[in-house]
């Protein structure tokens, strides 16, 4: 592994420094020495003059008398001389020593500091693994070896899946620990030759040498694993997965900038397609533009009002009509055609604007929830949720506030959440359906058994209902685990107070064997396929679900008929 201490560090500014604080001692110290030789120089003049001057006439009294005074001063200047000499000698002594020990402190201060931009330079703060500045350099160096050696190495771009959600319900503190935790187990996972860094956010890179191309499916098979494990962050147990894109030298980029671009494309391509890795292919660089080119086309399809409602229709068993819609939202793209959910809704999410996508719903279907009441058909309105929409308290306020100001009773509009939603931070998670249901809205959990549900958060849950997911409904005639799993589930739910849907109904023997399990309501093509709100309104005219039967009546030959017909 790199580490700190192993890079080479550059002269940088300190040397210069210390230079010139070196070069102004040497100043000071020929002042001195030119000081020394002036007081020197003038003490011999004296000296010379006196000597002079007694070589005249020294018969004169006056004269006498003024050699005697003159070689008085001369005494008294030789040993002020001699002081003065003492004085500047031991004054440039001790500038010479006192200069010596801050100039050896002003370099080893000034060596810090070299060290410590150094670091900041190549090195992540928070996990003090090399940036994306060392990697760049790193690889530059590499490749260059790789290429005198006709050897190869392979490089790794991961980045965790759901971990905004993370940062937004536990908090950045919680965050960053996530984050230099995950940067251990990678460093745990690889060789110690092999270099691992952070480049930014919750991304990360890898590169390790002397790999083939057999043997990069093992190595990241392992490192998929050490992420697998749950982390235990401030006592939460927190899953999280990571994407992972993989490039080849000398297969495929030929400079650093290449392979990390190149494994970028990849790592998407893999995120899209639901996790894990991806090996890099040409193929790959036009589903990537594609994608770059749908972000700031969906952000202006909802921002120019461009998408639109679909509404499904749940059906009650016992009276065989219908009871309220599902709000599924559809998007027409000007160049791509319709666009079923699955195409845009992920986008939305790694992209931030899935908060953005669901306040439109909302306020789209809660209008026509509104005219629906109008028009004299009292059924409810679903609309799902994401797991970031649970957990934020602004959206929450928005939802309240657009059903109190449509007038409509609060227990027809049905936010519908999926478990594992709930279960990303129960905590948070039940407080705000709490806080909705309190406000008399009513909620349901979707896609029941697919995720990673517990009975014990399940009972605290202030929901009405429980949604089989179609996974289960659509093969129960023909598989007897499904239908086993449908059972229990209906069971389950009515011993706890609750409703159930079933989705995915496309025949009628499915129809009548789930009410003969009890089952409350139920959706899908065999009843009606999701519509567009004009044609939602002519099936409401039209359709023997729209008109019903009284509870005691069971459907006869006509009805079937007439379901079949239409």
């Amino acid at each position: 592994m790199v580490s700190k201490q192993s890079i080479t560090q550059d002269p940088g500014i300190g040397k210069p420094i210390v230079v010139g604080f070196f070069v102004i001692l040497l100043l000071l110290v020929a002042l001195i020495a030119i000081g020394l030789n002036f007081m020197a120089q003038t003490n011999h003049r004296l000296h010379w003059l006196v000597e002079h001057q007694s070589r005249g006439e020294q018969t004169n009294p006056s004269v006498r008398l003024q050699q005697k005074q003159t070689l008085t001063v001369l005494r008294d200047a030789d040993v002020s001389y001699a002081q003065a000499r003492n004085w500047m000698l031991l004054l440039g002594i001790c500038t010479v020593s006192l200069g010596l020990i801050i100039t050896r402190l002003v370099s080893r201060r000034v060596g810090q500091q070299e060290r410590q931009l150094t670091e900041q330079a190549n090195f992540d703060a928070l996990t003090n693994l090399p940036n994306r500045l060392m990697l760049l350099e790193r690889l530059t160096h590499k490749i260059a070896r790789v290429k005198a050696e006709n050897t190869s190495f392979v490089v790794i771009l991961l980045d965790l899946d759901r971990f905004k959600e993370v940062n937004d319900i536990l908090g950045h503190e919680s965050g960053d620990m996530l984050l230099m935790e995950v940067g251990r187990r990678l460093i745990e996972t690889v060789r110690h030759n092999d270099l691992v860094a952070r480049l930014g956010g919750d991304e990360y890179a890898v590169v390790l040498d002397g790999l083939s191309r057999q043997e990069v499916s093992p190595i990241t098979e392992k490192l998929i694993c050490a992420l697998a494990q749950p982390f235990h962050i401030d006592q939460q147990s927190i899953d999280i997965s990571a994407s992972f894109g993989i490039t080849i030298f000398p297969d495929h980029g030929q400079t650093p900038s290449a392979l990390l671009r190149e494994a970028d494309i990849a790592m998407y391509v893999a995120k899209r397609s639901g996790g894990g890795f991806m090996i890099y292919a040409p193929e790959q660089e036009k589903i990537s533009r594609d994608n770059l080119s749908l972000k700031s086309e969906l952000r202006e399809a909802i921002q120019h009002d461009q998408l639109s409602l679909y509404f499904q229709p749940k059906i009650n068993h016992q009276q065989h009509r219908i009871i309220g819609v599902e709000a599924l939202v559809r998007w027409m793209h000007p160049q791509r055609g319709f666009m079923p959910p699955d195409a845009f809704i992920p986008l939305a999410e790694q992209t931030g604007l899935i908060g953005v996508l669901t306040r439109w719903v909302l306020k789209a279907a809660i209008s026509q929830l509104t005219d629906l009441h109008a028009q004299g058909h009292c059924i409810s309105m679903a609309v799902n949720l994401s797991a970031s929409n649970l957990h934020d308290p602004e959206l929450i306020d928005i939802i309240i506030s657009l059903v109190r100001e449509a007038g409509i009773p609060p227990k027809y509009l049905v936010l519908e959440i999926t478990e594992s939603a709930v279960m990303t931070s129960p905590s948070d998670g039940i407080r705000n359906l709490h806080r909705l249901d309190k406000a008399g809205i009513s909620l349901a959990i979707d896609d029941f058994g697919t995720g990673y549900s517990s009975l014990a958060y399940l009972k605290q849950l202030p929901v009405d209902e429980l949604k089989i997911d179609k996974s289960f409904v659509m093969n129960m005639c023909n598989d007897d685990n499904d239908a086993v799993i449908v059972r229990s589930t209906i069971d389950l739910a009515h011993n706890l107070g609750l409703k159930v849907t079933a989705e995915g109904v496309e025949n009628r023997d499915t129809w009548e064997i789930l009410t003969m399990l009890g089952c409350d309501t139920s959706q899908g093509y065999f009843m009606c396929k999701p519509q567009p709100v004009d044609r939602l309104e002519q099936w409401l005219a039209a359709s023997p679900w729209a008109a019903g039967l009284k509870a005691e009546t069971y459907p006869d030959a006509i009805f079937w008929d007439r379901v079949k017909s239409a």
